[in-house]
């Protein structure tokens, strides 16, 4: 309140007219409009380029299609494993190779016919195995045919 009192007083003592000249100018880098005089000294720290106009995109020649590097072909599927040992005729093996023992134990001739048949089984499920590949998933095409 004492301070208004006295900006007051000090006012009413001007008796002619203050005439202020505001210069105003605008910063080149980020387009702010004021008088320098009142404006802080840094509003940015790096000078910029600005363009207030509507830009033009312009080219003196004809354009001609350009890529820098090679194209490669493009698979929107993913990737997914197949092949492997046929789950049935594994769990076939396993079984056959656990019980041949036991068959075994109680009459050699069955032991040795089961035995027989074990081996046979493992070699058959050898020859169904299919080789590991990658599939994509959506067209079922072979990665390396793709």
């Amino acid at each position: 309140e004492e301070l208004v009192k006295e900006i007051d007083s000090a006012l009413s003592r001007i008796e002619k007219p203050v005439q202020v000249i505001f210069e105003d100018s605008e910063c080149l880098a980020c387009g702010i409009k004021g008088d320098k005089r009142l404006l802080p000294d840094f509003c940015h720290l790096e000078q910029g380029f600005v363009h207030r106009g509507q830009l033009r995109h312009y080219h003196p020649d004809e354009l001609q299609p350009y890529h820098p590097l090679s194209l490669e072909a493009f698979h929107p599927g993913v990737l997914k494993l197949t092949g492997g040992p046929s789950k049935t005729c594994e769990t076939v093996r396993n079984y056959s190779a656990v019980l041949t023992p036991v068959v075994g134990m109680f009459d050699i001739t069955m032991g040795v016919a089961s035995a027989i048949t074990a081996g046979s089984t493992a070699y058959l499920c050898s020859q169904l195995d299919k080789p590991f590949r990658e599939i994509f998933s959506c067209c079922q095409a072979d990665r390396m045919h793709a």
